[in-house]
């Protein structure tokens, strides 16, 4: 039955609940970002940007990385290849430079092809010069190659071709008999590899060529000098390369105390160990000219000793009997010993030869050293004098070196006025082969 009356009422209650619903605060709605439905919460990748999909926040750090690449690909082009270690370093480890060489060989070389020459080299002229040098990053390990010397304004003077391939990666060297100018020169190493390609070169070098030293002009005017001068006389020279000049180089004279130089390294040559009473014989036999310490060492070597020593160091006209100081020498078998004199004295004993024949006594220390030491020299020598039948005796002879110049003389003579006559002979021939030093 309809009532109207009811369905005022009801409105009215329905009406204001309605009301009453409106104005009530409602709680904030929780709004949720759209996600790519391959990317689930569990598997949101970290350092996305908040409110970015997956697949962009992907996108946009593979452009950030592939920037970087690019970036630091451009960094390496401008700085340019690196080169190894030893290229840059002669003295860096064997060990090491074979790994870089090693590496280059497997699979091709993936190293630049480069030479270098590893060192600066002097050599006298006439003398054996070794250039060591090395290549890396010859494809199949190996390359023909061929040292260049050139002057300074490039022009090349010498080309050595190496006989054998060379091994990449490992130190090589190359010997020939110098009988260049002297002066100094630039050598670089050329290769060509498997593939025909040549390398960098890394490093050049020089080669210092000295002159022989004493100049063979400067020898020859000593000897119109000598000749010139009273008395018997003889020069003998055996140069920086060894080889032997003189002016009655053959001719025997009696020794008088040079002899005592052999003595002393025969005595080295043939002891173990010098005990403090050997020291105290070969000390003044040197220093002094002691004729008493002589006798003593020579009863000691005797006379086979002696003809041993004179073996040793090339003597050929070398004769004693029976005599220390009645022996027979030449300027010429005096100036060999002396030239080779270090190397017949053993190694352990080798200082104190040095020493005892560069500590003559000042007023024993005429000629030779006095035209020598002023000018620089080292001079090791022992010097003789006595009375002959024609005169006064003076002989002496020196080993001289300065720098990288080795060389001995011996100047002899008999028939002299005086003894200081004798002294001032031996000066002057001295002081004229020194002129050029």
């Amino acid at each position: 039955m309809h009532d109207p009356a009811a369905e005022r009422a009801a409105g009215k209650r329905t009406k204001g609940r309605n009301v009453k619903a409106f104005f009530e605060p409602r709680p904030p709605r929780r709004r949720r970002f759209p996600i790519s439905p391959r990317l689930t919460r569990s598997h949101r990748a970290p350092g996305l940007l908040v409110g970015t999909t997956g697949t962009t926040g992907l996108l946009i750090a593979g452009v950030v990385l592939l920037a970087g690449v690019v970036l630091l690909a451009g960094a390496v082009l401008l700085a340019g290849p690196v080169p190894p270690a030893w290229a840059t370093d002669s003295g860096s480890t064997h060990g090491s430079a074979q790994s870089a060489g090693a590496a280059s060989h497997v699979g091709g070389s993936h190293l630049p092809f480069m030479s270098v020459a590893r060192a600066d080299v002097e050599v006298l002229q006439g003398a054996a010069a070794t250039l060591p040098y090395r290549i890396e990053g010859a494809h199949g390990g190996r390359a023909t190659v061929r040292i260049v010397i050139s002057v300074a304004g490039g022009a090349v003077v010498k080309t050595i071709v190496v006989g054998q391939a060379v091994r990449s990666g490992a130190d090589s060297s190359t010997s020939f008999v110098c009988h260049l100018r002297a002066g100094t020169y630039v050598w670089t190493v050329r290769a060509v590899d498997a593939l025909h390609r040549t390398p960098t070169v890394v490093r050049a070098a020089h080669l210092t060529v000295d002159a022989v030293y004493p100049a063979k002009a400067d020898i020859d005017r000593a000897i119109a000098w000598l000749r010139q001068r009273s008395g018997v006389t003889a020069v003998a020279v055996v140069d920086t390369a060894g080889v032997l000049h003189g002016w009655h180089q053959d001719q025997p004279f009696v020794t008088a105390s040079v002899i005592k130089a052999m003595l002393l390294v025969e005595y080295l040559r043939t002891h173990a160990s010098v005990g403090s009473s050997a020291l105290a014989t070969l000390t003044p036999m040197i220093e002094v000219s002691d004729n008493n310490a002589a006798q003593a060492i020579y009863h000691v070597v005797g006379d086979g000793g002696l003809y041993a020593l004179a073996r040793a160091a090339g003597m050929t006209h070398f004769a004693i009997y029976g005599q220390l100081f009645g022996a027979q020498l030449t300027a010429a078998d005096q100036a060999r010993f002396f030239y080779r004199l270090p190397d017949l004295v053993p190694p352990s004993h080798r200082a104190l030869a040095l020493y005892l024949l560069s500590h003559v006594v000042s007023y024993q220390s005429w000629g030779i050293p006095a035209a020598a030491r002023p000018r620089g020299w080292d001079v090791w020598f022992k010097g003789g004098w006595r009375g002959t039948s024609i005169g006064q005796l003076v002989h002496q002879v020196a080993r001289l070196h300065k720098g990288a110049l080795t060389f001995s003389m011996a100047v002899f003579t008999n028939g002299d006025p005086s003894q200081g006559y004798g002294i001032e002979t031996i000066q002057g021939v001295a002081a004229r082969i020194l002129a050029g030093r």
